[in-house]
C-alpha cells in the first residue's frame, strides 16, 4: 500500500467529488440538466469511496475529513443555490439558511467530540456509544444512512426546479418533480432530525468532558 495518504485511491474519488461538484455549480445556470447529472454523480461517488477504502484497506482519517467536508460543502452550496432563487418568498431563503446551520454545525461538533474522546470517525466508535438509538441506526445501518442521505438531496434538487411548495400541497398541480419533491420530503425531515440528534449528542460528550477536567 502507497504511504502517500493523499493518493489513496478513496482520496482520489474525493478530489474527482469535488471537480464534479464545482464544474456542476458552474453550469446551473445555463445548462441546468447537466448540473442535475453531475451533481448527482457526484453524491454517487459519496457511497463508493468508503467501500473502496475497505477493500484496498486505505482508510485514512485524512479521507474521512475530506469526505465529510466534500458533503457539507456540496450541501451548503446547493442550500445556498436554492435560496438564492428564492426570490420574494423569504421563508425558503430562512429555511435553506437554517438547514445549512444545523447540518455543518452538528457535523462539527461531532467530529470534534470524536477526536476529544479518542473516536477514529464521527459515524462510529465511541462517539456513537451512548447515543440516542435512532442516531446509532442511522450511522449503523448502512441502507437507512443511503436511504436519508439521498432523500435529503433529491427532496433538494427538487427544490432547486420547484421552489412553491404551497402550490403544490393546496392546489394538488403535480408533475414528476413534484411527485419526487414531496415523496423525498419524510426522508428530508429524518436526515434533520439525525442532524439535531446529533448536535445534542455531541454537545453531550463535550459537556460530560468539561466536567470530567473540571
Amino acid at each position: 500500500m502507497s504511504s502517500n495518504v493523499f493518493l489513496f485511491a478513496p482520496n482520489l474519488i474525493g478530489y474527482l467529488r469535488i471537480l464534479l461538484g464545482m464544474v456542476a455549480f458552474g453550469l446551473f445556470k445555463d445548462k441546468p440538466v447537466l448540473f442535475t447529472v453531475l451533481y448527482c454523480s457526484s453524491a454517487l461517488l459519496d457511497a463508493v469511496d468508503g467501500h473502496v477504502a475497505r477493500a484496498l484497506n486505505q482508510s485514512s482519517t485524512f479521507g474521512a475529513v475530506l469526505d465529510m467536508v466534500t458533503d457539507r460543502a456540496s450541501t451548503l452550496c446547493l442550500l445556498m443555490l436554492i435560496a438564492s432563487k428564492a426570490g420574494n418568498q423569504n421563508y425558503v431563503t430562512l429555511a435553506m439558511q437554517a438547514f445549512g446551520a444545523i447540518d455543518l454545525a452538528s457535523h462539527y461538533a461531532q467530529m470534534y467530540a470524536g477526536v476529544a474522546i479518542g473516536s477514529h470517525s464521527h459515524k462510529a466508535g465511541k462517539a456513537l456509544q451512548e447515543a440516542p438509538w435512532m442516531l446509532r441506526l442511522y450511522y449503523g445501518n448502512k441502507a437507512v444512512l443511503f436511504a436519508l442521505c439521498a432523500g435529503e438531496q433529491l427532496f433538494l434538487l427538487s427544490c432547486f426546479y420547484k421552489l412553491n411548495l404551497f402550490k403544490i400541497l393546496v392546489f394538488k398541480q403535480y408533475d414528476a418533480v413534484d411527485i419526487l419533491l414531496l415523496s423525498s420530503m419524510p426522508l428530508f425531515a429524518l436526515k434533520q432530525l439525525m442532524n439535531f440528534l446529533q448536535f445534542i449528542n455531541a454537545s453531550r460528550i463535550l459537556a460530560t468532558l468539561d466536567v470530567v477536567k473540571a
